[in-house]
C-alpha cells in the first residue's frame, strides 16, 4: 500500500497558457502533449486560464487512482534531477515554494490530473538511473570526457531517508541551534521586527537574517520565508533522525552544491586531545602507538592522539591524510550531505550508506592513472 509522504500546494500564474515544472527533466510517455510536454530539457504544464491551482503529491509508491474532481491527463516518468520540484511561472519569478520527492537521479512515476485551471501533479520513486559519467563528474572535465571506468550502483527508493514514512516512530530531527545574539548583532529594534516576521523560521537561520526583508516589497518577502519555509522542510526529511549537522561555505564542496547531494569534504580540524591526560602524560604527535595504547581491532600505526579523539561530524568514509603539528590540527576528509542552503552557507550531515556508494562510484569511474 503506497502511503503520502509530503504535499505542496501553490497557485501559479499563467503566461501564454504556460507554466514550469522544475527540478524534473527526461519526460516519457507523454503521447498527447495538451497538458505536458518537454523542450530542451525543461518540463511545461499547460493551461487556458490566468492562474492555475497546482498540488504536488509525494508518494513512497504508485498511488491509488484520485477520487476527486478531474481526469487523469498524463502518466508519464521523469527522472528528479536534485530530488526538489517547484512549479513556477514561465516569465518571472514564483512563490518560493519547493518539495523534496525523494532521492536525486531515481526516475518517478508521474501521474497528472486536471480539471479546469487546477492541476494534480502525483510523483513515486521507480528505480535508481545514477550514471556517475553523466550525474556526478569531476570539476572542469571537457563535456565530451568519459570516465576511464564503467562504474554502476543500484540501490532501491527504501534505502532512502527521503522516501521513510512520516510517523513511523523515528525522533524528530532537532533544530538548528539559533545564533547568538553576539554573533549576529543587530539593532534592537530591527530584532524585534525580524523575530515578528520570521517567527519560527528564526532559529533555523543559517546565517545573518536579512534586514532587507523589512524594506521590501511584501511579494520579495512572502518569496523568501516561502523559500526557507520549504527548505527547513527538506532539510528534516532529510535528516529524520536527528544526526549531528555542522555548516560550512557551500564553496567548499563546489560549485553550488544542491540540497539532497553528496560530497567529499576536506576540512582543517583541531587535533582532539584526551582531557584528563596531563602533559607529561602525552605522547608526541608522530609517537608509535604501544600494545596498551591500540584497541584490537585498530591499526597500528595510527597516532594516538587521533585515536582518543571522537568526532561527532565527517564521520563517514573518514581519513586523516596530513598532520600539522605546529598548530595541532590534521586535514580530514569524508563524505558529506547538503541538508539545505542559505546565502551561501549550506548544512549538512555524515553522508548515509546509499550516498556514500554514489560518490565511491564516481570517485572510482573517475580515478586519475
Amino acid at each position: 500500500m503506497a502511503h503520502l509522504l509530503d504535499t505542496l500546494d501553490d497557485e501559479v500564474p499563467i503566461t501564454y497558457g504556460q507554466f514550469l515544472l522544475r527540478g524534473v527533466s527526461g519526460l516519457q510517455g507523454v503521447h498527447n502533449r495538451v497538458h505536458l510536454a518537454e523542450l530542451d530539457r525543461q518540463v511545461y504544464l499547460y493551461a487556458s486560464a490566468e492562474h492555475s491551482r497546482v498540488r504536488v503529491e509525494v508518494w513512497d509508491g504508485e498511488p491509488p487512482p484520485w477520487e476527486g474532481h478531474g481526469k487523469l491527463v498524463a502518466d508519464a516518468s521523469c527522472v528528479a534531477e536534485t530530488g526538489v520540484v517547484a512549479v513556477t511561472p514561465y516569465m518571472f519569478a514564483g512563490s518560493g515554494r519547493s518539495v523534496l520527492i525523494g532521492p536525486a537521479f531515481f526516475e518517478y512515476g508521474l501521474h497528472l490530473y486536471a480539471h479546469n485551471a487546477e492541476r494534480l501533479l502525483r510523483f513515486w520513486p521507480i528505480k535508481d538511473v545514477f550514471d556517475p559519467a553523466q550525474h556526478l563528474r569531476p570539476d572542469g572535465v571537457e563535456a565530451e570526457a568519459k570516465p576511464q571506468e564503467a562504474v554502476e550502483t543500484r540501490s532501491a527508493a527504501g534505502d532512502w531517508v527521503s522516501v521513510r514514512v512520516p510517523g513511523s516512530g523515528e525522533p524528530p530531527a532537532p533544530a538548528s541551534p539559533a545564533k547568538g545574539e553576539e554573533e549576529w548583532p543587530l539593532d534592537h529594534e530591527h530584532e524585534i521586527r525580524l523575530a515578528e516576521l520570521l517567527g519560527d523560521l528564526r532559529p533555523r537561520l543559517l546565517t545573518r537574517p536579512p534586514t532587507w526583508l523589512l524594506d521590501t516589497d511584501e511579494g520579495n518577502r512572502r518569496r523568501y520565508l516561502n523559500e526557507l519555509r520549504s527548505s527547513v522542510a527538506g532539510a528534516r526529511r532529510l535528516n529524520p533522525d536527528g544526526l549531528p549537522t555542522f555548516q560550512l561555505a557551500s564553496g567548499e564542496l563546489g560549485e553550488r552544491p544542491s540540497p539532497g547531494l553528496s560530497y567529499r569534504l576536506w576540512q582543517w580540524r583541531p587535533i582532539e586531545e584526551p582531557k584528563e591526560a596531563t602533559l607529561a602524560e602525552r605522547a608526541p604527535i608522530d609517537a608509535e602507538p604501544t600494545a596498551q595504547d591500540t584497541a584490537p581491532d585498530e591499526p597500528a600505526s595510527r597516532p594516538p592522539a587521533l585515536a582518543a579523539s571522537a568526532p561527532e561530524t565527517l564521520t563517514t568514509e573518514r581519513e586523516v591524510r596530513a598532520l600539522d603539528v605546529l598548530r595541532r590540527r590534521r586535514l580530514v576528509t569524508g563524505i558529506v550531505t547538503v541538508l539545505r542552503e542559505e546565502n551561501g552557507v549550506v548544512e549538512v550531515r555524515d553522508a548515509l550508506p546509499p550516498e556514500v556508494a554514489r560518490v565511491l562510484a564516481a570517485e572510482r569511474a573517475w580515478a586519475l592513472d
